[in-house]
């Protein structure tokens, strides 16, 4: 398959690894994934890097995962056009290490760097990501909380704060239509 790549597309893929950073900004569906999956495949062919020496970040899974089966059909793409067995085997490692490879979204790096330095970060080796049910009710307990602590506040400076905020967006019943604004 070959692929009319445009001038900027060229610059893109062909830039030399490390002598400076390049950004792909483009409208959707104008080849940026396709690009970047061949600037990827041109460094583990023609500069010899390994796919387990670069990381790929994009924003979602679909995004990650699209991305990972596409420099996987390349690179078996490209091996029909290599005919040195060791570099023939090198590329088939190279496909096999996709698999593991760090092409993730940004949240799975994020991650993954605290798993690796939870210490470093003064964080529990056990945290996790809580999901939006634990989340929601999280939030509802500080806030329910914090409304507490300032009804019974001491400091009459910010009861009164606390006060006007009330009268302003509560009813005479209940603080509800207040905790609703907070959370939208």
């Amino acid at each position: 398959m070959s692929v009319k790549w445009t001038d900027e597309q060229k610059e893109a893929i062909y830039a030399p690894v490390g002598k400076y950073n390049i950004l792909v900004s483009a409208d959707a569906g104008s080849g940026k994934t396709a690009v970047l999956v061949e600037r990827i495949c041109n460094m583990i062919i023609k500069e010899k890097i390994s796919v387990e020496n670069l990381l790929v970040v994009t924003f979602t899974n679909a995004a990650a995962a699209g991305m990972k089966s596409r420099i996987i059909k390349r690179l078996q793409d490209l091996l029909g056009e290599i005919t040195d067995t060791e570099e023939k085997a090198r590329i088939r490692e190279q496909i096999n290490l996709c698999a593991t490879a760090d092409i993730m979204t940004i949240d799975a790096f994020c991650i993954n760097v605290l798993k690796n330095n939870f210490h470093l970060a003064g964080i529990s080796p056990r945290f996790y990501i809580m999901d939006k049910t634990e989340a929601a009710l999280v939030k509802q307990t500080a806030l329910e909380d914090m409304f507490v602590d300032l009804y019974r506040s001491e400091d009459k400076e910010e009861k009164q704060k606390f006060y006007s905020v009330i009268e302003a967006f509560s009813d005479n019943r209940s603080d509800d239509n207040l905790i609703k604004i907070i959370f939208e």
